[in-house]
């Protein structure tokens, strides 16, 4: 008499993640000098999201469409204002804005005059609207 035995394996599947960044995409991104952050993110959807708050304390809102691409472009044109068309801030650099539009990146010193107003415009009604 003849047995055969086959070994079976019964490993459970690992469990996924809904975390999955391949489906955001981050317009763009503001980290002030005093750890507050803004993120405008757009899901594989098209839903659109904005985020607010102390850094690691972010509070996520789904915004409408036409407001987020309003966001978009007032955020890009202010952007491409202060690296391209500002002079160059010749003073010392304590704290930074870290700003980010899809892929570029900049940095801007508090005590720049100048490109700070322009980023204190944009995010003053933003900040009243969303209440942030």
């Amino acid at each position: 008499m003849a047995f055969s035995v086959f070994a079976q394996h019964s490993e459970q599947p690992l469990a996924e993640s809904n975390s999955d960044l391949r489906g955001q995409l981050v317009l763009f991104s503001i980290e002030t000098p005093d750890e507050e952050v803004i993120v405008l993110e757009r899901s594989s959807n098209f839903e659109y999201f904005i985020s607010s708050g102390e850094k690691g304390e972010e509070v996520k809102k789904k915004i409408d469409a036409k407001e987020a691409q309003q966001l978009d472009r007032e955020f890009a044109s202010i952007f491409i204002k202060a690296m391209y068309e500002l002079a160059t801030y010749e003073g010392k650099c304590k704290k930074s804005w870290d700003l980010k539009m899809k892929g570029d990146e900049q940095k801007i010193c508090k005590e720049d005059e100048q490109r700070h107003q322009l980023f204190e415009a944009f995010l003053d009604p933003l900040r009243k609207k969303h209440s942030f």
